[in-house]
């Protein structure tokens, strides 16, 4: 692509409901460990890391990473790659997906890490244009970590598409999606211990 430059994107909504959800966390151990009447504080707690491996798989885990090899897609349980050679398109209503195809045929893939767009925020940044959001510079090279809209992050994805386009002559890339394993793993692990705080708590 010419160029070694990479870029991590996430939402700000995603910050914003993940400091939401950490508050919750802290104001429920902060009632458990001043309430005298609860007795298994630890419990308490117990659920409270439970709740917290949830919160990083479910609100900090995806991501969107760009780089010269095309577009990599962190989901909270999956891991996908679209080579640049098989992007085709976004899809920006009614959530955000790339579209793309290659030999096993059309694909659309959902980026968690911006969430469902419409209604009148949809309409102004996308028919009318009245989105006030600077666009991402581009990058030559290091890695560059940035919250971003969704339609700031779709116009950095068509430019490096083009870039792709014009310089790389197509290499041979597939399509892969892999399940993430250990994240299903951390989410168990974290949903039992709500469950075994939960019942040390009530019983």
């Amino acid at each position: 692509m010419g160029t070694t430059a990479s870029y991590v994107l996430r939402s700000a909504a995603q910050y914003t409901r993940a400091i939401i959800f950490l508050l919750l966390i802290g104001v429920l151990l902060a009632i458990t460990f001043f309430d005298p009447a609860i007795s298994r504080k630890w419990a308490v707690a117990l659920i409270a890391g439970g709740a917290a491996l949830v919160w990083y798989v479910a609100l900090l885990r995806p991501r969107l990473l760009l780089d010269q090899a095309g577009l990599h897609i962190r989901n909270s349980f999956t891991d996908r790659f679209i080579p640049w050679s098989s992007y085709r398109d976004i899809q920006l209503h009614l959530g955000f997906r790339i579209l793309s195809a290659d030999d096993a045929g059309a694909h659309s893939d959902r980026v968690a890490a911006f969430p469902a767009s419409g209604g009148f925020s949809f309409a102004r940044e996308n028919y009318f244009g009245q989105s006030t959001a600077k666009p991402i510079p581009a990058r030559s090279s290091g890695k560059y970590r940035t919250t971003a809209t969704a339609p700031t992050a779709s116009g950095l994805i068509r430019r490096l598409a083009e870039t792709a386009a014009a310089t790389d002559p197509a290499p041979p890339a597939t399509r892969t999606v892999r399940i993430a394993i250990p994240t299903l793993a951390l989410t168990a692990f974290g949903i039992a211990a709500q469950l075994a705080g939960l019942w040390l708590t009530l019983s």
